[in-house]
């Protein structure tokens, strides 16, 4: 609204400068500077211009503070047609669709949603358009070729500019959603864990008393008895399936046997011929250790094995040879460790990497490489323990490993051991 320059005291003002340059006749003198009507209307719309500059001014400086809070917002805000163009985005909305904000102006939201999502954007849409609450849903977005998961927020009609225009927030949860996977999967095996546990301890005491009573009704028999022949494959299937439930007793985390403190360069030293005879001549061993010695508290034996099954199943995932790469060093685990992988304790840990060059694992076989029993191979090569008793032996340290893998590009698992004398505390959270 302006400002009515030509108030009542503005109106004196004048009317004092023309009667003191006025004759007694009424007409204007010519003394000092006289005021004519031409003048006074130049006066007016001087004063008109100048205040109009002076809002225009005001105007683009107060756009200018909305466009940068605008762009400075962390959450994608995107403003959308009934149709889902784009008419406005901020920085933060252009960068989760990975493009410029003058790159996607009046393009179609549509463009970027991962098609497996498209049902339930569409319930979305019509959601939006028929309720007057803001609705919300979550979609995958295909802008890299990594996916990603966004949540949409739509703004309730009050909040929009007007009917045709949706104005929503859109917020990344990859992170989140990878978290929250990570946080059920560390649950899952915990239970998977605890339940093997059992059901080993409880069929160990049965499979007990089927070796004793088969080797007693073995030795009974005579040497040409054919049932001596029947008791040899009890006793040789007991003892199989013992050394099965030994296995998965390994992997349901029981206590440690004979732990000392230990240097782990010195157990990969030991174990590099056992190492070279598993790889075969095929496959190149490396080795790079730490040049201090790492102290940890562990039962070489089990370190031994965690070193063999890995390589067993490196050899697998390299029939036409390739590299198998073993490194140590120290290492901490922080908050950020434990909030991108959903696990662990912060304090002082020694890092033992183990890699290879292979075919690699994708993303859905990751999810349960751990899991007793979970073979890629095929029927009856294999009995799927391999890595779910490396996961068992890092926990039975205290330690925790993780798997860095895609297809075609091989596996990094990188295993975590406290190191002796130092103190590893628990996440204050």
């Amino acid at each position: 609204m302006k400002k009515d320059i030509f108030d009542s005291n503005n109106q004196h003002h004048l009317r004092t400068s023309i009667s003191k340059y006025s004759n007694d006749d009424g007409k204007y003198s010519d003394q000092n500077s006289s005021i004519n009507e031409p003048e006074v209307y130049k006066s007016k719309v001087k004063i008109q211009n100048e205040e109009i500059i002076n809002v225009r001014s005001a105007a683009k400086e107060l756009y200018k503070k909305y466009v940068e809070l605008y762009d400075s917002v962390p959450i994608g805000l995107f403003t959308f047609d009934s149709e889902w163009n784009i008419h406005n985005v901020n920085i933060a909305g252009a960068a989760i669709l990975g493009k410029e904000k003058s790159d996607i102006i009046n393009k179609s939201f549509k463009l970027f949603i991962d098609y497996h999502s498209f049902p339930d954007f569409n319930n979305f849409c019509n959601t939006v358009n028929d309720s007057e609450a803001g609705q919300s849903c979550k979609i995958m977005l295909s802008v890299s070729c990594k996916p990603c998961c966004v949540q949409i927020i739509s703004m309730p009609p009050s909040c929009s500019s007007g009917k045709n225009v949706i104005q929503t927030a859109v917020i990344d949860v990859t992170a989140q959603m990878e978290t929250e996977d990570k946080l059920r999967h560390a649950y899952k095996m915990e239970c998977i864990g605890k339940i093997t546990s059992d059901i080993s301890h409880d069929f160990n005491k049965i499979l007990s008393a089927i070796v004793v009573y088969s080797s007693l009704l073995r030795n009974k028999l005579e040497d040409g008895s054919p049932l001596k022949e029947y008791a040899n494959q009890i006793v040789s299937s007991s003892e199989t399936a013992a050394s099965l439930i030994q296995n998965l007793l390994l992997f349901a985390k029981k206590p440690l046997m004979n732990t000392i403190p230990t240097d782990l360069n010195g157990i990969i030293r030991e174990s590099k011929m056992v190492l070279s005879t598993i790889l075969g001549e095929n496959i190149e061993l490396l080795i790079s250790l730490s040049e201090e010695s790492i102290i940890i508290n562990a039962s070489t034996t089990q370190i031994k094995q965690i070193l063999c099954n890995l390589c067993s199943n490196s050899t697998d995932a390299m029939p036409d040879g390739g590299v198998f790469y073993i490194s140590t060093e120290k290492t901490t685990i922080d908050e950020k460790f434990i909030q991108r992988n959903g696990f662990g304790k912060i304090g002082e840990y020694a890092l033992l990497t183990v890699s290879d060059i292979g075919s690699g694992i994708d993303e859905e076989t990751q999810k349960n490489i751990f899991v007793p029993f979970f073979t890629t191979k095929e029927e009856k090569i294999g009995t799927g323990l391999g890595l779910s008793i490396v996961y068992g032996l890092v926990k039975n340290h205290n330690g925790y490993i993780v798997c860095d893998s895609a297809q075609g590009r091989g596996t990094i698992f990188e295993i975590f051991f406290p190191l002796y004398g130092t103190n590893v505390r628990l996440n204050p959270k």
